[in-house]
């Protein structure tokens, strides 16, 4: 079970849905809000998207010296669903996180689906504080940030 997910209904075909979504340089175009979007992003593996294909970005997460993540391709079942997970590492910390996007049929268009299916943190945090900081930041920031994100997706597809 997604620990957050969002949707949005894209007027759109899912082939086209889809092939936006796995075109990692448009990436820049629909990731995130002010303060928390990448600023630049880099397909490693040549050819098209493809499981174990890996990409690197820088994110603002608000900090002005930016975030350092690379993303490898888990999961790709063409105009259905895209998943990743994200490893962002340094001094002495490794965090990973694994995202998917689904596309189901729905009327004209599709219903994409923007889920957030497991994190993991290294070293463990504190347990005392650590789970209502993580709810409000699961359904808070990412959950706001996952729609906006959806937001400029469909704004780009039905144009």
């Amino acid at each position: 079970m997604p620990i957050v997910t969002r949707s949005i209904y894209i007027e759109a075909p899912a082939d086209r849905v889809f092939a936006y979504l796995t075109d990692v340089e448009r990436h820049l175009e629909w990731s995130g809000e002010p303060g928390l979007g990448l600023e630049r992003i880099e397909n490693i593996t040549p050819g098209p998207l493809r499981a174990g294909s890996v990409f690197k970005s820088a994110g603002r997460l608000l900090s002005t010296a930016g975030v350092e993540i690379t993303s490898t391709v888990t999961e790709i079942e063409p105009h259905r669903r895209l998943a990743w997970e994200t490893v962002s590492s340094g001094a002495r910390r490794r965090d990973t996180f694994r995202w998917a996007h689904t596309l189901e049929p729905q009327g004209q268009g599709i219903r994409l689906t923007y889920s957030l299916e497991a994190r993991h943190f290294r070293p463990k945090p504190l347990r005392l504080w650590f789970p209502p900081l993580l709810w409000f930041i699961d359904h808070q920031i990412f959950g706001r940030e996952m729609t906006t994100s959806l937001q400029k997706i469909k704004d780009a597809l039905e144009r």
